[in-house]
């Protein structure tokens, strides 16, 4: 997101072999290979906490606790990549 810019935009870029993706806002999925562009939208019936993952994250960990199993991602491992970004997010300050 740029706030400071106004804007609540969020946009995420994967660069990987042979390919090129941009994802916008949740919403738009823009793919480009040597084939060309390929627009994958999102279906209009999902929520906005289906799309951004929190109801899959949500649903594993009430599965987990339900069947007493770990978790696919640690708790430990989330605290420690919130530190990261939080770190990143101070010197982005400075």
């Amino acid at each position: 997101m740029h706030r400071r810019a106004g804007s609540q935009r969020e946009t995420v870029q994967a660069v990987t072999d042979g390919a090129l993706i941009d994802i916008t806002d949740m919403r738009e999925w823009r793919e480009e290979r040597g084939q060309g562009v390929v627009h994958k939208p999102i279906p209009g019936w999902q929520s906005t906490l289906e799309q951004r993952g929190f109801v899959g994250c949500a649903r594993h960990f009430i599965e987990c606790v339900q069947n007493q199993t770990v978790p696919q991602t640690a708790g430990e491992q989330a605290v420690l990549a919130q530190r990261i970004v939080d770190k990143n997010l101070a010197r982005c300050d400075e």
